[in-house]
Parts: structure tokens; C-alpha cells; sequence
């Protein structure tokens, strides 16, 4: 028969793997997320609550499980590329396969079989499963309801296992599934049923390389390793993403400008990322270089260099605050757009520290002419008393999270988010590749 770890989404059973864990759903989880009870008081949650049948009232409980909710989830899935378009295409791409197949098998004996699931796959393309979900929520509706044996689009979303799902990757389900719910839902993946069967132990590190999971399921990926014009940018970034995503930081590591003296600069990021990929490195690499016109000087030597898919090159993203920003030049103060000519990391730090309370941003100071880039040079002023300001910030907002909401971190989540997307295009090519091999899961 078996034993399952079974996944839910609040109080839905979604869908189950079959003797072990799925890696590419455990990573949904950290270690951290791992609950285990062995004591009959409080109550259970509502998940987990039907194994206490399987325990004698003088028998010590073994039930763990793995919890976050719905917002840490679809961010890592983000991450691994699993976004909402990539999703949907997934979906569509899944079940007009399945259709096809289903047309192709003119069997006399699977007629009726056929037909049934024919009528149920032709009318459910993704929009029309998104609103079915949606409707099993509003009316809180479950598998073991009378909806789920009927025929409608709900009855089939209900009845099977992964909704139904033919594709491979059950992420898609619950990239899609998630939308359907609010961020501070919790999600669980029920590992109950493997230790009773022995299939894991109940304080086995399921994360770790080492662990015996199944053949079927992905390896787990490297890090990531960012690497940046100098060591103050790597701070930077380092410690915001602790700060506002620390579900995801643990999927990156940063270079070690001070341990190892490395040198700094957009030209000397240039030629660490010409020595990675000489080198053959097999983690993705994501330079990170200024949006400046140093910084662009240095990415087009890099254009014709042939790098490697897992190396990504990117620049700080365009800033509205930067549009119109004060300047000092041969002319005095004027307000200029320094997009692109003197964007360094230290302009996205907020308005809560380029401003002087009085309405007033540290300056840009023009520095000199790139001549092969047709621009020039600026760098802002007092970037010492920025970092400083900055470190400050960075304490308030580790003291007290709720302060968070109202500091001014739009430039460095703008930052994040490209850093994050970085290796969408591929992701989602390896995506709709794993997805069209027919079984969901291989026994």
C-alpha cells in the first residue's frame, strides 16, 4: 500500500507523494518549520488530528509536519521560478497533452472511462480552474462533501488528488492554488504517515543532503552566490534581504570582499565574472553591478564575453526618486535624472535616509566624462554618513518589525525582486520540460 506525507493548504487536503517527500515541496520549508508532538494536550491542529486513531491512549504520539503559510510559500516558489504565468502555462500546456492523449486511445473498453474524463478536462482550462478553486473556498467545500462526486469543474477539482492535476510538477497546483488564499494562511506537509511506516524517523533533518529521500525527486540546488562591485554593497543587500525576506537568504551567499581582499569596482566585477566563468563554476552566479555609468562601461566589455546560463549579469533597476535628483556640477545644484549615469547602491537606501528631514537628499557630485560611453560620472556625496544612517535604520527595523511598514524600503525591495527573478527564463524552460513526462509522480 504505501505510506504518503499529505499536503494542505489551511483546512484542504490538496494532494499527497507517495513513500518519502517531494524536495522541490520540502523546500517550501526550512528546518525551522518542522513541528513534532508528542503530547496529546493542546489539541492538535485540524490536519493532523486524525492520527491520534492510529495511537493507543498509553502510546507516545509521533506526528510532525512542516508549516508556513501561504505569502513565505509563493515567494519561494517565485524564487524556483515557479511564477504565476509560468504556472498557468504549465496547466495548459499539462492538460492539452492529457486531452490528447485521452483522444488518441480509441480502446472500446475505456470508452466510458474516456469520455467521463474527456468531459471533465475539455472546459477546465486555467482561468475556469482558478475560479473553481476560488468557489470550493468561498463555500468551504471539501473531498469528503457531496460536491466532490458530482460532475461539475468543483466535483473534479475535489475528487481527485492534486485537483486533478495531470501534470508532473505538483508546484503548479499550488502555484495556482495559492491565489485563491490570503497571504497568513498556514500550509502543511504532513510527514505522520512516513514515520509510522518507517520510511523516515521522526527527527531525521529531511533537508539535509544526506537524507534518503526518494530517486524520484529533484536534488536540492547550490546556493546562490552574489557577488557585487565592493564590500559595502554586499552588506547592504545582505542585510536587507535578512531583514525583509529571511525566508529566502538562506538561498544565497555573498562574496567576502574583507576575509579574501578582494578588489572593488565595477571593472574589477567585470573580471571576477570573466574568472567564474573561465573557472567553470557549476553555482548560479548573480553579479550584481551599480546603475551607473561605470558600471555600464564595464557591462558592455562584458558582451562579448559568451558566459555560461548560470551566470546572470544585472544592474540596479530604474528609480523614480532618481528622475529628478540633485546634482552638484560646474553649474551648482541642479536636479538631474542620474538613472544610469550615477545610481549607486546607496541611492536606494530610502527616502528615510537620503533625506535631511527638511525635504533636502544628499547630492549627487559629478566626478568626470566616460568617453566610450558618451556620459558622465557621479557619485553621491557623504556615503559614510549614509551607510551609518542606514546601519541605524537597519536596528529600528530589527527592534521592533512592526516599524518595517513605515520605513521607506521601495529601492531595496526593487533590488531583491530582480535579484530573485534573475534565472525565471530558465527555471521556467526546466518547468515546462519536467512537467510534460505524463505521471505526476514516478513509483
Amino acid at each position: 500500500m504505501g505510506s504518503y506525507a499529505h499536503f494542505w493548504i489551511d483546512d484542504m487536503h490538496v494532494g499527497c507523494t507517495k513513500n518519502g517527500v517531494d524536495a522541490r515541496l520540502l523546500d517550501l520549508f526550512d528546518g525551522s518549520d518542522k513541528v513534532v508532538i508528542a503530547d496529546r494536550s493542546p489539541p492538535l491542529p485540524l490536519q493532523v488530528r486524525s492520527w491520534l486513531e492510529e495511537f493507543a491512549e498509553d502510546e507516545p504520539l509521533k506526528v510532525a509536519f512542516y508549516r508556513t503559510t501561504v505569502e513565505i510559500a509563493r515567494d519561494e516558489l517565485e524564487l524556483a521560478g515557479v511564477t504565476l504565468d509560468t504556472a498557468k502555462e504549465a496547466y495548459s500546456q499539462a492538460v492539452s497533452h492529457e486531452i490528447s492523449a485521452w483522444e488518441r486511445d480509441n480502446h472500446p473498453a475505456n470508452s466510458e472511462w474516456r469520455n467521463g474524463i474527456l468531459g471533465s478536462l475539455r472546459p477546465l482550462d486555467v482561468d475556469t480552474w482558478l475560479a473553481s478553486f476560488r468557489e470550493i473556498r468561498r463555500r468551504g467545500v471539501h473531498a469528503g462533501s457531496t460536491e466532490a462526486h458530482d460532475s461539475s469543474s468543483i466535483g473534479y477539482l475535489l475528487g481527485k488528488d492534486w485537483c486533478g492535476y495531470p501534470g508532473r510538477d505538483p508546484r503548479v497546483v499550488l502555484r495556482l492554488a495559492l491565489e485563491a488564499w490570503p497571504a497568513a494562511t498556514d500550509i502543511f506537509y504532513d510527514v505522520t504517515d512516513l514515520i509510522l511506516q518507517e520510511q523516515i524517523q521522526i527527527d531525521e533533518d529531511l533537508h539535509s543532503p544526506q537524507g534518503d529521500l526518494p530517486q524520484y525527486v529533484c536534488p536540492m540546488p547550490s546556493r546562490t552566490v552574489i557577488v557585487t562591485e565592493g564590500r559595502s554593497d554586499s552588506w547592504i543587500l545582505q542585510e536587507s534581504m535578512q531583514l525583509l525576506f529571511p525566508h529566502l537568504a538562506s538561498s544565497f551567499t555573498f562574496m567576502d570582499f574583507e576575509g579574501f581582499r578582494v578588489g572593488g569596482g565595477a571593472g574589477a566585477l567585470a573580471n571576477l565574472v570573466k574568472a567564474f566563468a573561465a573557472a567553470g563554476i557549476a553555482n548560479r552566479v548573480i553579479a550584481v553591478f551599480d546603475n551607473d555609468t561605470a558600471a555600464h562601461a564595464a557591462l558592455a566589455s562584458l558582451s562579448r564575453v559568451r558566459l555560461p546560463a548560470n551566470i546572470r549579469l544585472l544592474s540596479l533597476p530604474e528609480l523614480d526618486l532618481l528622475r529628478s535628483y540633485p546634482t552638484l556640477g560646474p553649474g551648482g545644484l541642479t536636479h538631474l535624472d542620474v538613472n544610469g549615469m550615477a545610481a549607486s547602491i546607496e541611492l536606494y537606501l530610502g527616502h528615510d535616509v537620503l533625506g535631511d528631514g527638511a525635504g533636502s537628499f544628499q547630492p549627487v557630485q559629478w566626478t568626470g566624462f566616460e568617453q566610450s560611453m558618451g556620459r558622465y560620472q557621479g557619485e553621491v556625496l557623504g556615503k559614510v554618513e549614509l551607510h551609518q544612517r542606514f546601519e541605524n535604520k537597519l536596528a529600528r527595523a530589527r527592534t521592533d518589525r512592526s516599524r518595517i511598514g513605515s520605513m521607506d524600503w521601495d529601492g531595496l525591495r526593487l533590488i531583491m525582486r530582480k535579484i530573485f527573478s534573475a534565472f525565471h527564463e530558465i527555471d521556467r524552460s526546466g518547468i515546462l520540460a519536467w512537467n510534460m513526462i505524463d505521471a505526476m509522480f514516478v513509483p
